[in-house]
């Protein structure tokens, strides 16, 4: 396997061993050595600087942290913008709880919809994310980002409120199942009543919008469980920072080391093989693989 690209990598997480336009072989004795022992074998990091870096950090029990930073837009726009709007396009984020580890649960009668139990998220943890997104238009948490249409039960958002430079708050609040209460500029106390409200039987969805970011979904409500969605206006691409995830991974949190023992949620803790597969995915094709799960952040 050869590339006519200029690569770096580096491993190790202090001094590391710096290596320019490293053949395939080298990588690949570079990934397998990755054990977590020390600081020489305990963190990968491969780039192509047109395109973005690719770390992969641990090792013990052969698992690791990966991670995808995508090359910012100011350094090389064209290819950037291909990056990121063309071959990983966004449709929509769904927030997510690293530390669920139940089976599936419910979240509406009417549609009869459950879900995995990490994409579901607690009251407490709904209004927390709901008010950073009223209050300064910020996501905060993990998102898992999707680039299939959303799903069947999940209703269409409404249209986005116009655009104004001087909005600084989410601009309409529509409620359902049917989408046909609609109050605009709503205030706080009116967002967190309605998101209380909603009970995932006679009414299931609450949508909010704010004017120049996109606007948030939840879904749900039936014993205080519910499902939290963001879709942007227009098409954005991936965040600063990627993370892979691996719902499957539902145990308990794993301890890794990158210079010093951490312990990480076990669904990011991910396993060798999934490792591997992105490594040599984003070597072949300069693109991160869509048949895994990336956590925005």
């Amino acid at each position: 396997m050869t590339s006519s690209l200029s690569w770096l990598l580096f491993l190790g997480s202090e001094d590391p061993e710096e290596l320019l336009d490293p053949s395939w072989s080298q990588i690949t004795d570079a990934f397998f050595s990755l054990d977590g022992q020390c600081v020489r074998r305990d963190l990968l990091i491969l780039t192509c600087p047109s395109y973005g870096s690719l770390s992969f950090g641990g090792g013990n029990s052969q698992r690791f942290l990966v991670s995808f930073e995508p090359v910012p837009a100011w350094v090389a726009p064209h290819t950037a913008a291909r990056l990121t709007s063309t071959r990983f396009p966004t449709r929509y984020l769904q927030a997510v709880d690293l530390y669920q580890t139940a089976s599936d649960l419910p979240l509406c009668l009417q549609p009869p919809v459950s879900s995995p139990a990490y994409a579901v998220l607690s009251w407490p943890l709904l209004s927390q994310l709901a008010r950073s997104f009223f209050e300064k238009g910020s996501l905060h948490g993990y998102w898992e980002i999707e680039t299939e249409p959303a799903p069947a039960f999940l209703p269409v958002p409404p249209a986005p409120p116009a655009d104004s430079p001087h909005a600084s708050s989410p601009s309409l609040l529509v409620l359902g199942p049917s989408s046909s209460q609609s109050f605009p500029s709503p205030d706080w106390s009116d967002l967190e009543t309605a998101l209380f409200c909603l009970d995932g039987h006679s009414l299931t969805h609450a949508f909010f919008s704010h004017p120049d970011r996109g606007t948030l979904a939840v879904l749900g409500g039936l014993q205080q469980h519910y499902a939290l969605f963001f879709f942007p206006h227009g098409q954005p691409g991936p965040g600063l920072l990627l993370q892979a995830m691996d719902p499957s991974l539902a145990g308990p949190d794993v301890e890794l080391c990158i210079q010093v023992y951490v312990e990480f949620p076990s669904r990011i803790a991910v396993r060798r093989p999934l490792a591997w597969h992105i490594l040599q995915h984003f070597y072949q094709t300069l693109t991160i693989p869509r048949d895994v799960h990336w956590l925005s952040f």
